[in-house]
């Protein structure tokens, strides 16, 4: 090859290199309402992150559950841990939840970890858990979720699912109906065909964007109160919005 000149094989291959597509950022209430308006059809669900490299993990294969498995497979310790949940549970409940669904979705709530994903329909309040409780230090993220199938029936057994089905569960606690919740449910292992007809998209919050965001929430009413009532919430509210109040000192 001649010196100074540049080999024609070499320009059609960097041409066709494939242009890696990044994530939208995210500065506003607004502009995240129009990403979502753009949205094709379909039911599409929503997920805030604290930390945007946060992956989409139900808590029982997150890596800090696993190191509890022990010698236990995923369905073992899982099986384990719903089942004395079940069994201690009663003493504290006004109402018996009708069935395993129920059981895990109240299970899921009060933080055990569960196969199931909490989800929204709301967009604002994916966005709200995303930047509620960060300093600005770090992004954060919203995912948007199109499932192709019907909501199971509940009667069904949760722990056979073959693929990822979705849950919308009985308004067994009042958070669940502030915060529209719904739940993705995961398989320990998915059919070849699982993902067919879906789509996630990741929206990524600027980390110097998210006290402007939290403002922009709280004057539109996405706040402690609004999603998780009572008098904890209130409470809390209260020592994070009243001037000259210390929190730190109770």
């Amino acid at each position: 090859m001649v010196k100074g000149t540049t080999s024609r094989a070499v320009v059609r291959a960097r041409s066709a290199a494939p242009t890696r597509k990044f994530p939208a950022v995210i500065r506003t209430t607004a502009e995240l309402i129009d990403k979502v308006e753009a949205l094709g059809g379909g039911t599409w669900l929503f997920r805030g992150h604290r930390v945007s490299k946060w992956l989409l993990q139900c808590a029982l294969d997150r890596p800090e559950c696993r190191g509890h498995w022990g010698n236990l497979t995923r369905s073992e310790y899982e099986q384990s841990i719903f089942q004395e949940f079940k069994r201690r549970a009663i003493a504290y409940l006004r109402s018996e939840p009708q069935n395993d669904w129920e059981w895990l979705a109240l299970a899921q709530h009060h933080g055990l970890p569960t196969r199931l994903l909490d989800w929204t329909t709301n967009p604002l309040i994916a966005l709200y858990f995303a930047v509620t409780s960060r300093a600005g230090d770090e992004d954060a993220a919203v995912f948007a979720y199109r499932h192709n199938l019907p909501a199971i029936d509940p009667q069904t057994d949760p722990f056979s699912i073959e693929r990822i089905e979705l849950y919308f569960p009985a308004h067994i606690s009042d958070r669940f109906t502030a915060q529209h919740a719904v739940f993705t449910a995961n398989p320990e292992s998915l059919r070849a065909d699982a993902r067919k007809g879906r789509a996630v998209k990741r929206w990524i919050i600027a980390a110097d964007s998210i006290p402007r965001i939290r403002g922009e929430l709280r004057r539109l009413g996405l706040t402690q109160t609004s999603l998780f009532p009572g008098l904890d919430s209130l409470c809390y509210e209260l020592r994070e919005t009243s001037n000259g109040f210390n929190p730190g000192r109770v």
